[in-house]
């Protein structure tokens, strides 16, 4: 890698953001903290950018550079280094890995885009960040889970334990529902497992089983109460009793009727 750089100073409006940036989230507080830093002291850390094509990227430095533009300022200082694409991308992610920035599916999301863009193995990955390649393996699996039950999983701060054990459930809508009462009870990572386990066993269990006041009970154990009673039906019919059998369906469920005659 070719990191050969030199400090200059350009106009934010020249930076172009970079496309490989790992980070999606960004505290407006955080920024506001920074910004009215930068206001009293200046940028005292440069931030990183590179010569492309038609103009300059940014490679790190997105939280100061966002925060800089916040303060009015117009001009700032930079490190200017001479990087490709692949290794833009590797040091943007580096940085916010090293500097914990990233929420888990910030970083599986980075994981998979140097997979897809540049790539790169699981292997080689695992190898760079100094993690095991199950930890990348399991990491990306999480991007299964549908953006809205992500942005509720985050803006509730659960954990990355949590989301893979969603990861259990097959369905969207039992994602929503059961990510929903996850906040809404404050379950531990090893109540949601039991609650999932529950649910993994009885997967047509319906909404209104999954109000915190009632068991998840699907309606499969339903269907195999009438199939006992069919069967206990045919015992007697096969011993030589005159048996009927009749279900009256309705909206309040079923009604069996089963009539022996004497």
């Amino acid at each position: 890698m070719n990191r050969s750089e030199h400090l200059i100073h350009l106009p934010i409006e020249y930076i172009r953001p970079n496309p490989y940036q790992p980070r999606r989230h960004f505290s407006e507080d955080d920024l506001k903290e920074l910004s009215d830093s930068i206001k009293s002291v200046g940028l005292i850390q440069p931030i990183t950018v590179r010569v492309i094509k038609d103009g300059y990227e940014l490679v790190v430095g997105e939280r100061r550079l966002r925060a800089a533009s916040m303060a009015g300022l117009k001009e700032i200082p930079v490190m200017l280094v001479n990087m490709n694409d692949q290794e833009s991308a590797t040091v943007a992610l580096i940085e916010n890995i090293q500097r914990d920035d990233l929420n888990y599916f910030e970083e599986a999301s980075a994981f998979e885009r140097l997979m897809k863009d540049q790539q790169w193995t699981q292997k080689e990955i695992a190898e760079m960040l100094g993690k095991k390649q199950s930890t990348i393996s399991n990491k990306i699996r999480l991007l299964a889970i549908p953006q809205p039950v992500r942005d509720v999983l985050i803006h509730h701060q659960l954990t990355e334990r949590h989301a893979r054990a969603l990861l259990k459930l097959g369905r969207t809508a039992d994602l929503r529902k059961v990510a929903s009462r996850i906040v809404k009870e404050q379950l531990n990572v090893k109540d949601t497992e039991r609650l999932i386990s529950e649910l993994v066993q009885q997967p047509e269990a319906s909404d209104e089983k999954l109000t915190p006041k009632k068991r998840i009970r699907g309606i499969a154990s339903f269907k195999i109460y009438l199939n006992t009673l069919k069967q206990s039906v045919e015992t007697i019919r096969a011993a030589g009793g005159n048996v009927t059998y009749e279900e009256i369906i309705s909206n309040d469920g079923v009604e069996v009727r089963i009539n022996i005659k004497k």
